[in-house]
């Protein structure tokens, strides 16, 4: 914030000593009865002199030179330059002159002793309608059509420089240079010579010229490059409305700069009609206050109250209608109110609006209340100049380039503020995801470059993205085949072979055999020919490659295989691969099987890691299938063994009931053996 109030005091002393140059000027050359003594300075061979003072006038009266020399009954009337002369009185204070009408002024320069052959330039900052300039007898400049009514004057704004040469041989005694200008004002409120008449040396007039277009043409680049500004943020953040406002406030700026003082927007467009060219002007003039009120409405809210923010829209809004609508002069015999409303509207934005934004500490308040108090205080000295009531013009383009400098460094440091959160936040959420889903590395503490270490970041992220899509492939592979064992074997070999690449591949398994001994039984394969298939069937568990990875529980990687090793083969021909991995399925500690992969290119270590990674959960789901199959074998034994126990004691109860049956007959038998009478008994 200090930096903020430096630059606006900077700002403030160098318009005070833009100020203050003309004024002294002003003090100390003047013209009295329409002469001016320059002979008793040296002023005009280094500067451009300013004429003030009194000149003579002749209203109702289109003079030229001639008639000064012929005529001796003129009798002149002094009246003050520059001023319009609406403003003055020719009958002692009486009565103010209409500003529509026609006169002449005339005024002497008294030129320094000596003075060599030298071009002089002399320029008319502000006529508001038509002129013609004579110097001596000689017709310099004519713009537009002097008349004596509104039918045969035709008004027109030039900004050329009026140059010419002073020649004749040195002279011991001073010259009285005259000049005398025509005017006519039947179409402006404002009349005659509005603005001051400069002149000097050419080379003077130049620089001093080239200094005032710089000034605006700053003043406007700065503007504009705003509005590039202000376009890129409310495209990007289209939720802000402030800065579309602000956009357009800083091209109503630009435009009204191009249309005030030397008016750079007809170097542009030179044959512009008069009339479009003051409506620009007061129209981009009046249009700021309601635009500063919607910038103020999106920003501030609570200190800018809705029923005073439509009222201060809706009145500028009808001022600009009325200006675009009606000529000059209809509406500039109110624009007097509209320059109210100006002034009104501005300090209440700045003091009613701003100064208690600053109260109540909104973000970034001050510099804004303390540009916009440069800006409508430069605006307000520039309604004061245009009134003739202060002595220097076109303050405004200070006013303007304050204003959007200071906009820019706020809005800067609100970028670099919202940048500073967005990096801390991102460096936040940075570090969880790599505590969260990583857990594998350990932060890197601190690295030469910034962008090398974004970009080692973002491939770490790319990888294990690789790695979790593959991931995820495989698991949806296991899960659709989880019931089938087989089916699971081969349809993961293949998930994983196409995933990363490879050319072959198959999936050892650890099975035990009727005999009782451990085998790697080749449960699937792929792109193997068949005569590999029936070799590779079954090997024992320390045989080979396979063997050794499986006991030893290691990743086996062999580059630059031999030729005729293995081969991938085809419908056009077979080839040998480049590189072989196996890695072991490891479970719980405990080793189920070995997949083994081939390629022709070399194996990335991302794809390793990512096969390494994808091993222990296909392992695991391995185990669950084989421990389901052998589950639903035992159930079936126990389902079969219960069958034949079932038949076996239906078997034993059948047996039981003729047993039964046999003991029964045995026992009537007995009993009825015990109740027969014997052999003697009969014979007895």
């Amino acid at each position: 914030m200090k930096g903020y109030n430096l630059l606006i005091v900077t700002t403030l002393l160098s318009i005070c000593t833009h100020l203050h140059a003309p004024i002294a000027q002003a003090q100390e050359l003047y013209m009295n009865k329409g002469i001016l003594n320059l002979s008793l300075s040296d002023d005009l061979r280094h500067r451009v002199i300013s004429l003030t003072g009194e000149a003579e006038f002749y209203w109702q009266q289109l003079l030229e030179p001639a008639h000064f020399d012929t005529a001796q009954h003129l009798q002149p009337t002094y009246i003050p330059i520059p001023k319009s002369w609406h403003k003055c009185s020719i009958d002692d204070g009486q009565t103010l002159l209409p500003s529509n009408g026609y006169a002449t002024y005339r005024f002497g320069l008294v030129l320094p002793r000596g003075l060599q052959p030298t071009t002089f330039t002399l320029k008319l900052t502000s006529v508001f309608s038509a002129y013609r300039l004579y110097l001596g007898s000689l017709l310099l400049a004519e713009v537009g059509q002097v008349g004596t009514s509104r039918e045969t004057t035709t008004p027109k704004f030039s900004n050329e420089d009026i140059s010419f040469i002073l020649d004749g041989a040195p002279k011991p005694t001073a010259d009285t240079l005259w000049c005398v200008l025509q005017a006519a004002n039947f179409h402006h409120t404002r009349s005659g010579l509005h603005g001051p008449i400069r002149i000097g040396m050419q080379q003077n007039m130049l620089h001093a010229n080239r200094l005032s277009e710089f000034k605006i043409a700053f003043a406007i680049g700065v503007c504009l490059l705003m509005l590039i500004i202000y376009v890129i943020q409310s495209s990007l953040y289209r939720t802000d409305a402030s800065m579309v406002w602000l956009g357009i406030t800083a091209l109503a700026m630009s435009l009204r700069l191009a249309v005030i003082g030397d008016r750079l927007l007809t170097e542009l467009i030179p044959n512009m009609p008069w009339e479009l060219l003051f409506k620009l002007d007061n129209i981009s003039g009046f249009c700021t206050i309601p635009l500063f009120a919607l910038y103020f409405h999106s920003q501030y809210k609570r200190e800018l109250p809705k029923r005073i923010f439509q009222i201060i829209t809706i009145v500028g809004l009808l001022i600009t209608a009325i200006v675009a609508v009606f000529p000059q002069r209809i509406y500039g015999q109110i624009k007097i109110i509209f320059e109210l409303y100006v002034a009104i509207g501005g300090l209440y934005l700045t003091l009613g609006v701003m100064l208690r934004a600053c109260i109540n500490r909104r973000p970034y308040a001050i510099p804004t209340f303390m540009s916009l108090s440069v800006l409508f205080s430069t605006a307000f000295y520039d309604v004061m100049a245009s009134m003739e009531l202060a002595m220097v013009h076109n303050l405004a383009s200070w006013g303007v380039l304050v204003f959007f400098l200071i906009q820019a460094t706020s809005t800067t440091m609100r970028t670099v503020r919202i940048q500073k959160l967005a990096d801390t936040m991102s460096a936040r959420l940075q570090q969880q995801a790599a505590e969260l889903e990583m857990k594998v590395e350990q932060r890197v503490a601190e690295l030469s470059k910034q962008q090398a270490e974004l970009l080692q970041h973002q491939a770490r992220e790319q990888e294990e993205n690789w790695r979790n899509v593959g991931t995820a492939r495989i698991n949806d592979v296991m899960v659709q085949h989880k019931d089938n064992y087989h089916e699971l074997c081969h349809n993961t070999l293949t998930a994983i072979i196409n995933y990363v690449n490879a050319k072959l591949g198959c999936i050892y398994l650890l099975q035990t055999t009727d005999d009782g001994q451990q085998r790697l039984e080749m449960m699937a394969s792929y792109g193997l020919s068949k005569e590999l298939q029936d070799r590779n069937h079954s090997i024992d568990t320390d045989e080979g490659l396979v063997g050794a990875s499986f006991t030893k529980k290691q990743v086996q990687h062999v580059k630059d295989l031999p030729q005729g090793y293995i081969e991938i083969s085809s419908g056009m021909g077979a080839a040998t691969p480049q590189e072989l991995l196996l890695q072991p399925l490891e479970f719980d500690e405990k080793v189920l099987g070995v997949v083994e992969l081939a390629t022709f290119e070399p194996f990335s270590d991302n794809a390793m890691l990512f096969v390494q990674q994808v091993s222990s959960i296909i392992a695991a789901n391995l185990n669950n299938a084989m421990m389901n199959e052998q589950n639903v074998r035992l159930v079936k034994q126990f389902e079969a063994k219960e069958a034949e126990m079932r038949d076996e004691a239906a078997q034993l109860r059948a047996n039981i009931e003729e047993l039964e049956a046999i003991r029964e007959e045995h026992e009537r038998l007995k009993a009825e053996l015990a109740n027969s009478p014997t052999a003697d008994d009969q014979q007895a």
